[in-house]
This record gives structure tokens, sequence and C-alpha cells, in this order.
């Protein structure tokens, strides 16, 4: 493998692993004189080239253009331009070149935050890092965040009042409570419930839900903000054991996001 290929690999590897989208481009066929060589390949990001050349000018302006009209339009698909260089970009090259767009575009992070490092988050943590998300996990007692993997995706924050950073969160995550009873759940539920979370779900009984609701009408909140949240958490499968419950959880995340 050539250098100039290696190259071409880690700049696609830095990318990803950045979260930067970008496309690949590559001269796939040359019809005539053409400023660039049949297989130069650029690798451009909506901030410009990344990688490599296919011969400057207005043939990579064009490139650049095309490419960044596609991270910003979401077009996933692979696609071949050809193009005459005279009548199509104003060159003075008469000749045809033929570019592949292979896009590599990152969806926005799934972002996911529990309150709660108990045996239920415990479960549900091991299950989630096995998916594309963004894992943040709360809880007042480091000994049980100690207890939780180590893995990239995953942020331990111990905190004494949790309620507190409900406003430092994105408000495109997905909110679970599970924490060591209503009297810790019922703060942070208050808090969650004043931002405009697309998921906020809540580990118990309809027992705890009717008694969670009065603690919240008694605290300001309308009986159409209380249907805001979830509780019981999960879907309707399974046994109370925090392995199946943490199934049902991810399931029900998975079928509302």
């Amino acid at each position: 493998m050539s250098n100039s290929f290696e190259n071409y690999i880690d700049c696609c590897h830095k990318l990803i692993g950045s979260k930067k989208s970008f496309v690949a481009i590559s001269i796939v066929d040359v019809k005539g004189s053409s400023p660039g060589n049949l297989g130069a390949k650029i690798i451009a990001s909506k901030n410009g080239i990344e990688f490599g050349s296919i011969g400057g000018g207005k043939l990579e302006a064009f490139a650049l253009n095309e490419a960044k009209n596609i991270i910003l339009n979401k077009r996933d698909a692979t696609n071949l331009k050809n193009i005459n260089l005279q009548k199509d970009i104003g060159m003075n090259c008469g000749g045809e070149v033929t570019l592949v767009f292979e896009p590599y575009l990152l969806s926005k992070e799934w972002k996911i935050v529990l309150f709660g490092a108990g045996h239920v988050s415990q479960a549900l943590s091991r299950v989630l890092l096995k998916l594309n998300c963004a894992l943040t996990i709360f809880d007042s007692r480091p000994e049980w965040l100690d207890k939780l993997p180590n893995d990239t995706k995953l942020t331990k924050i111990c905190r004494a009042d949790m309620s507190c950073e409900i406003l430092n969160i994105d408000p495109a995550s997905f909110i679970c409570l599970m924490t060591m009873g209503s009297q810790t759940d019922l703060p942070i539920l208050n808090e969650a419930l004043k931002k405009d979370f697309p998921f906020i779900g809540m580990i118990g009984s309809t027992v705890k839900r009717k008694s969670i609701e009065q603690e919240l009408v008694k605290l300001g909140h309308s009986n159409d903000n209380c249907n805001k949240f979830i509780c019981p958490i999960g879907e309707q499968f399974g046994s109370n054991d925090p392995e199946e419950v943490s199934l049902s959880i991810a399931a029900q995340l998975l079928k509302l996001r």
C-alpha cells in the first residue's frame, strides 16, 4: 500500500473519530484533456478539502460545492457526475471527467441521560453502550458509579443534587429516572418537565405514578404537563429482573427514537 493511500485512510479515520461528515471524491473516467489524473482523490468536508487533489481550479471547486450540498442536504447515496469541462464548468480543457461521490454522513448523536446508577442502570448501561449513542449517568453515590463500565461513550458524574444538572443537559436528550426512589426522582422530574425533552421516563409502578402526579400538581404543574413523562418506563414484557427490565427500557427508547 502506498503512502498516499495510507494517508487517505488515515484521513478517513481521523474524520470519523472526530464525528465529522465527509465525501470521498475520485476521478473514475477521463476523456481528452483533464487537470486531474484517473484515480485522483480528495476528501471533502463542509469546511473544504481535508485530503488530496483532483487537479485544483474549477473542477475542484465544482466537486467541493457538490460535496457541501451532499453533506448539508444529507444525501447519503453514492453517485456519479459526468462533467464536460468546457460546457459545464467553463474550463478551456476540451475533455470530460467522471467523478464518483461517496458520502460518509454522521447522524446526529443520540444522547441518553440516566439519573441513578443502581441495579437497573448498571444492566441498562451495558445494553445501551452497544448502540450508537452518548450516555451520561448521574448519581450521588460514587461507589455505584465506580461499578459502571469504563467506555468512551459513557460519562459518569457524581452530584449530591442531581436536579440542578437538568439545566446543563442537551434538550434533545432522552431522560431516564431510576434513582433510589420517589424522593430523589421527584426533584429531577420537576425540573425536567420545565424543558421540552423528547423522552422522559421514570422507573416505578402505576401507584408511584399517581403519587408523583399529585406532588407535581402541588408544585404547579398542569395535568397536561404531568402527561409528558412515562411511568412505568419500558415495554410491557419480561419480569422485574434488572436484566429483563433493562431490555424492555432499551426497546422502548429505540422504538420512540
